[in-house]
Formats: C-alpha cells, sequence, structure tokens
C-alpha cells in the first residue's frame, strides 16, 4: 500500500454544517431524502447512512427535543468515514493519544517516534476489540505506516529538535515562584515610581574565536559538509549587554581574558563607548563588577534622587558587599531574578541573545571569507561583535523582550498554567518560596491530604516493551514514570496505561540555602551579605592553616629524612658540626635586634610569623635583594632542635616587611666535606623561641 496518496474526486470532502440541517429537516418530516439531498447539494446515500446512525445513538424524540433547543455544533455527534474502518483507533482514541504527546511535550519529557510508537501498541493492547495488526503483537510496537498516516491526520503535530533543558530550570519555573519575584517587581516599581527608562537589565554571554558555522548551499545527497574556523576551540571573552524597557542600551563591556592593558583588544569598529575589562580566565568577577557600575552610573546619570532599577541574575559576581554599598550610594536599587528562571523572565536572554548570536555568527563566517588563512582572535572580538550589537540590540527586540517577560508593561497573568506544566513533574514542596499563609489558608493546608510517596515501582509500559523485544534500541522516556497508580489492560486510559513522568518527594538537601529573589539594596540584605561574606573569609582562614600545618609537617618529615641521609654519609667525616660550635665559643651568641640600615644583601636574619593563634613562628633566612622597607629572603629549614640549618631543596622565598625581623644573625660558617658543606650551624640559643 503506497504511504502517500492522493486524491481523485472531492466526495469525501462534506459540507457538516448543510449535512445537519438536512437531517433535521428529513428527521422533522418536513422534507423527503431526496428533496432535502437536492436543495443542500449533498449525496442521497451519505444522507440516509448518516440518519440512520444518528438513529440508533438517539430517539427521535430526544433528536427533536435537542432540535427545538437549537443545539450548537460543538454538540453535534461526529462522524467517520468509510475509510476508517481499516483504523486501529478511532477518532476520539486518536485525539486522546495526540493530547497525551502533546502533554509529554510541555512536560520536556516528550516522545520519539519509536516512543510513540510503543505508546501506541500497549494503548492498543488495552483496548477490548482492538482492530490491531498482527505484525504489531510480533515486533511490540506499532507500525511505521500507521505512524505516518497518524502524523498526516493530526497536522497540529511534527518532529522538532528539542533545546535542552535543564532538570533545576524546569523544576524552578515555577508559578509560587514567579508570582513572589512578580510582589517584589511590583512593591519596587510603586514604592520608587519606577518609568520605563528607569527599568534596567544587565546580563553577560560568551563569544569565544571559533563561533557555530551557518547553513551554506552545498551538493545535495553529499554526506558530510565542512566549513572552515578559526580553530577547534576557542578563547572566551564576556560580553556584559544592558537595556531598558524604551529599548535602549548602555555601550557593552567586554571581559577579556588578559590581565595587563586589556584595553588594547578592543579593536577599531567596536561599539561606541564600550569598555574592556580583564582577568586570567575572561569570566565576569566580583572585582570587576563595580566597573561595569561605574558604566551604567556615566550613562545613565543615576543617583540618591534620581535612582533606577537594575535587573540581574543572582551570580556570585553581582552580589558582593561592595558591589551594595556602591549601588545604595549611586542611586541603584538591585533586584535578582529567582534561581533558573532567567530563560523565561530575563528580557536579555528571551529576545535579545538569540538574534546577536545569530547574526555573530555571520559575521564570523563574513570575516573568515574575507580573510582566507587568518585565523579569528580575540583582538577581532569587538569589531564583529559591533555587527552583531547594532542589529540585535534594535528598539524592536528589546521592547518585544520586556513585554514578552511581563515586566514592561507589567502583566502578572503572561504565563499560563501551560508555562508551568514542566514544574508539575518534580511537585516538589518550596518552603523557601512559599508564602506567607493566613489561619485560613493553614487550616485548609492541614485538611489537605499529601500526595501519596512514591512505592518504587515503574509504571512504565515503554520500559516493559523494550525488554520483550531486543530490537527496541532508541532510547525510552525517563525513569522518572512514577504512579502510584498501576497500570491495567482493561480498558484504561493512556494516562492511567502510561502515566506521565512524576519524581518521587526527596528530602531537602542540607547546606547552603537556596536563593532566591531579592532586593540586595534594602538594609537587611546587606547586613545578610556582609555575614555571609565574614563567614566565608573564615572559613578560607581554617582551610588556609590546615593546609599550612600539613604543608610544615610534611615539610618537616621530608627534612628528617634528608638529615638522616646527610648523618649517614658525613659518619666517615674527620670534622664534625659540634666541634665546629665547641670550637667556636664555648657560649651562645647573643641576638643582635635588626635595624634597617644594618642589613644587606647576603645577611642571615631571623623572621617572625604571627598565627592566627597568637603563637609566634620564627625562621631563618638570608637577604636576597633590598628595596626598604621590603626585603626578599630566601628561607632555611632547622634541623630538629639542633642548631643545624638547610636551604630545602624546594626555594622558600618571600617578601617580607622590615618590621617583621627580629634580629640579625652571623654569618654561619660551612665545613665539613663537599657532602655536608649545605649544613649551616648558628651559635645562637634557640630554646626561648619557636623556630622551624
Amino acid at each position: 500500500m503506497p504511504r502517500t496518496y492522493t486524491r481523485k474526486t472531492e466526495r469525501v470532502n462534506i459540507d457538516e454544517k448543510s449535512m445537519n440541517s438536512a437531517m433535521k429537516e428529513c428527521i422533522a418530516k418536513r422534507l423527503s431524502v431526496n428533496e432535502a439531498a437536492r436543495q443542500y447539494g449533498i449525496k442521497r446515500t451519505t444522507l440516509q447512512s448518516r440518519i440512520k446512525t444518528l438513529l440508533k445513538k438517539k430517539s427521535l424524540e430526544e433528536i427533536l427535543r435537542e432540535d427545538s433547543g437549537n443545539e450548537s455544533e460543538e454538540a453535534a455527534p461526529k462522524y467517520n468515514s468509510k475509510y476508517t474502518a481499516k483504523q486501529v483507533f478511532t477518532r476520539d482514541q486518536e485525539d486522546e493519544l495526540s493530547d497525551y504527546i502533546k502533554k509529554s511535550s510541555n512536560l520536556h519529557y516528550g516522545l520519539s517516534y519509536r516512543q510513540i510508537r510503543a505508546v501506541a501498541y500497549e494503548f492498543a493492547k488495552s483496548i477490548p476489540n482492538c482492530n490491531m495488526p498482527e505484525n504489531w503483537e510480533r515486533k511490540k510496537v506499532a507500525g511505521l505506516d500507521w505512524l505516518y498516516k497518524f502524523m498526516k491526520r493530526h497536522q497540529d503535530l511534527s518532529l522538532r529538535k528539542p533545546e535542552s533543558t535543564s532538570l533545576s530550570r524546569s523544576m524552578a519555573f515555577n508559578k509560587p515562584v514567579v508570582d513572589e519575584f512578580f510582589d517584589k517587581y511590583a512593591s519596587v516599581l510603586e514604592k520608587y515610581k519606577f518609568r520605563a527608562d528607569q527599568v534596567w537589565n544587565l546580563d553577560e554571554t560568551g563569544i569565544t574565536t571559533v563561533a557555530r558555522p551557518v547553513k551554506v548551499v552545498t551538493t545535495k545527497g553529499k554526506k558530510q559538509v565542512g566549513q572552515i574556523s578559526s580553530a577547534e576551540r576557542g578563547s572566551l571573552v564576556t560580553f556584559v549587554g544592558i537595556i531598558n524597557g524604551v529599548g535602549a542600551t548602555v555601550p557593552p563591556i567586554f571581559v577579556f581574558p588578559r590581565i595587563r592593558n586589556p584595553s588594547e583588544y578592543l579593536s577599531e569598529g567596536s561599539p561606541l563607548g564600550s569598555i574592556a575589562l580583564g582577568n586570567k580566565s575572561g569570566w565576569m568577577t566580583s572585582e570587576l563588577f563595580p566597573d561595569v557600575l561605574k558604566q551604567i552610573v556615566n550613562y545613565t546619570h543615576c543617583s540618591e534622587d534620581s535612582k533606577i532599577l537594575l535587573l540581574i541574575d543572582n551570580h556570585e559576581s553581582h552580589i558582593s558587599v561592595e558591589t551594595i554599598k556602591y549601588c545604595k550610594s549611586n542611586g541603584i536599587v538591585l533586584l535578582s531574578f529567582p534561581p533558573h528562571t532567567t530563560h523565561r523572565l530575563q528580557p536579555l536572554d528571551v529576545g535579545v541573545y538569540a538574534p546577536f548570536k545569530a547574526y555573530l555568527a555571520t559575521a564570523f563566517n563574513d570575516w573568515m571569507l574575507a580573510h582566507p588563512g587568518r585565523a579569528i582572535t580575540i583582538r577581532n572580538i569587538g569589531y564583529l561583535a559591533n555587527k552583531a550589537y547594532e542589529n540585535a540590540f534594535s528598539i524592536k527586540n528589546i521592547t518585544h523582550a520586556f513585554k514578552k517577560t511581563g515586566l514592561w508593561p507589567i502583566n502578572r497573568i503572561m504565563f499560563s498554567d501551560e508555562d508551568f506544566i514542566a514544574s508539575k513533574v518534580t511537585d516538589r514542596p518550596l518552603t523557601q518560596y512559599e508564602p506567607q499563609l493566613g489561619p485560613r489558608d493553614n487550616e485548609d493546608k492541614e485538611n489537605r491530604s499529601p500526595r501519596p510517596e512514591h512505592n518504587g515501582s515503574h509504571g512504565n509500559l515503554l520500559n516493559d516493551a523494550a525488554n520483550d523485544n531486543p530490537n527496541f534500541q532508541e532510547g525510552t522516556p525517563p525513569d522518572l514514570l512514577y504512579s502510584s497508580a498501576q497500570p491495567s489492560t482493561s480498558g484504561l486510559s493512556l494516562e492511567k496505561l502510561v502515566p506521565y513522568p512524576k519524581a518521587s518527594i526527596s528530602k531537602p538537601r542540607r547546606g547552603k540555602k537556596k536563593s532566591k529573589s531579592t532586593i540586595y539594596t534594602d538594609t537587611p540584605e546587606l547586613l545578610i551579605r556582609e555575614n555571609i561574606e565574614l563567614e566565608k573569609k573564615r572559613k578560607q582562614e581554617v582551610k588556609k592553616n590546615r593546609t599550612a600545618k600539613r604543608n610544615i609537617l610534611f615539610d618537616k618529615k621530608v627534612e628528617k629524612q634528608k638529615i638522616k641521609k646527610h648523618e649517614e654519609e658525613s659518619s666517615d667525616s674527620d670534622i664534625s658540626l659540634d666541634d665546629v660550635i665547641s670550637n667556636s665559643s664555648d657560649d651562645f651568641e647573643e641576638l643582635e635586634t635588626a635595624s634597617e640600615g644594618d642589613i644587606e644583601v647576603g645577611d642571615y636574619v631571623l623572621v617572625k610569623f604571627p598565627t592566627k593563634s597568637g603563637i609566634l613562628m620564627h625562621y631563618a633566612g638570608r637577604i636576597e635583594q633590598v628595596n626598604s622597607p621590603i626585603y626578599t629572603i630566601k628561607f632555611m629549614r632547622r634541623r630538629g632542635f639542633s642548631q643545624k640549618f638547610f636551604f630545602p631543596s624546594v626555594e622558600d622565598i618571600t617578601d617580607t616587611n622590615i618590621s617583621d625581623i627580629v634580629a640579625k644573625l652571623q654569618t654561619p660558617p660551612q665545613t665539613g666535606t663537599a657532602r655536608t658543606s649545605s649544613m649551616y650551624t648558628f651559635c645562637y640559643n634557640f630554646s626561648s623561641l619557636n623556630v622551624y
């Protein structure tokens, strides 16, 4: 049987409105069947068949009663053509299957062709007396012929390549979170009376020197098509875009992966007024973000008397204490989006950066064609980004993005229940986002029956079909298809037969509290951020001290091994270092207090290092460079509790202030054989000091 049939006549196309009118006239006996068919221009045999089918479903009294009540077209019965006799499913059953496919896609767990065939097979098995072909039962899946015809009958379905959406985004974008954000956003607008030109959005995106290739025209049927690019892996440059509700922009900022003179990499032809920042990675950091805010202040002229609202994501680089204080002193109100929701709430992500990346890919391709044999470097990024910037950052794109997110004009009902359907897969408690409940709400909440815990069994008939059929190689729907209802083959609905994805309720993780939409320039939030940063620094100090202690213990262990080796090698020496100490002086020398003018290159000194617990540690070392009051010292290590010191194999050279130098030591003598000449002896009594 051919899969594509071209209809030769228009006989099957029936005017249902005329058909219903003719049926009513015939049933009411106002017209005969022949007369009604002639007046309404329809086929007589079709009219007779319709009347016969209708009388089987309803009595004559019911039909006349509905006729007098002017039954709507939606309530009118539906009729199948004679060509549907060989279809596996009825029209209503196919509509149910179509709705199941659409909802699965809205849940971000869409079905592939192979998975639809498996669902159709299980659905057909559950229907009594279903006209299922024999090859379905043999292969455990529906046939390809049925699938192609099904897709043709349902033109509202199409095969699409989905965009990867993380589990965090699907879970976080839910109605309580969005409602809380709009509550805070509306309160800020009402408090400060912000206009559209005072509502700004800032976000970063990455630009690499290797962009995705554009589509090109080539020979039809060619298996592999190549397009030249700069390299296999490119360097990252961060692009910072800033827009407002009326379509205006602040010149962008580029963060180059360079520490020194990043402005040199901002080539001619870059966006007018743009600036260049730099660090080792090319990412935005909390140290660089205040410079971005200065760019905003310079172009918006905001102040404490003329404030602006800046919408940002809650990345750590955007919410440092220094940033919040700068915003408070310059009239910038900081409001963050809820985590993992910027793909739907942030205007730059919704309507600007997608065309920007598309225009950027075209600009990269044009440059490579115009400069054959040359590679794109970070020096070309500013010029190429300007072409995309002029086209993508248009007034139309920006204002449409603000409107689509519901930010301006403010529209709290921009997102329907269908937009939040993906979050129902997890359906986890949102304690940190849940609004305060009143007494009545609390009472309703207590009386509400909780959702049953997952019993650990899969309600996934697709996996069962895959296990029965070794040829079932394509991926099956995720393992999160959990349901407390047990599937059955007694004619249940498709939703109960193959449940929608549902994750079990998991206990909240211990540790860091999840962030949420926050007005960071409010005084309580500033104090919270200060406490967070202080705690973070404390933990870093503790970790640093632990690392230092471990390094000291390791160094001591290595030193003991080396000293033991030296002693074994010098056991046959005629002159020992202990003899040198006894011959040089009967008593230990006294430590001489160091002064700035007395210390020169080559002198030996004793340096103190205070620890967090208040204990002073002392190290001996040699002056390598003098740049008063800073001295570069090469430090030594002490051999156990003796007076012997040596330089470690891994050099320890540090800049030290004159205030940390405790005393100047006399130049120690070097004695012994060539193998023991690396040992130095100081004739001082270090028993009262912690010398290492």
